[in-house]
């Protein structure tokens, strides 16, 4: 909500970008945090899923996503439904392998 406000006041009401910064880091924050639970045992099933599931899943929004597609869409603005919704697949997918990256890295 509050990356939301500060994009809002920053950039203005055409394209949802405080919901698309917070997807992209959420994915990174993912990427990273699996990769590092993965490779090094850091963490129980339980606290994994805590992490992964209650904090970092809370902390991004699908369904806030898909409706900021649908008003945009809805607005006439097709094109930026499509590069939000494509943008925001491609870009978490590659956020997601930047994160596992930067988490060897750190374990290396």
């Amino acid at each position: 909500y509050y990356a939301s406000r500060a994009w809002l006041a920053y950039k203005g009401m055409g394209f949802p970008y405080g919901t698309f910064f917070v997807n992209l880091t959420g994915a990174l924050l993912i990427g990273c945090f699996a990769t590092a639970f993965d490779q090094a045992d850091l963490a129980s099933p339980p606290l994994r899923h805590l992490v992964l599931t209650g904090l970092l899943g809370s902390y991004t929004t699908f369904s806030t996503y898909i409706v900021d597609i649908y008003y945009l869409a809805k607005g006439q603005s097709w094109w930026s439904a499509l590069v939000y919704g494509l943008g925001s697949l491609g870009g978490g997918l590659v956020c997601v392998g930047i994160g596992r990256y930067l988490a060897l890295w750190l374990l290396a």
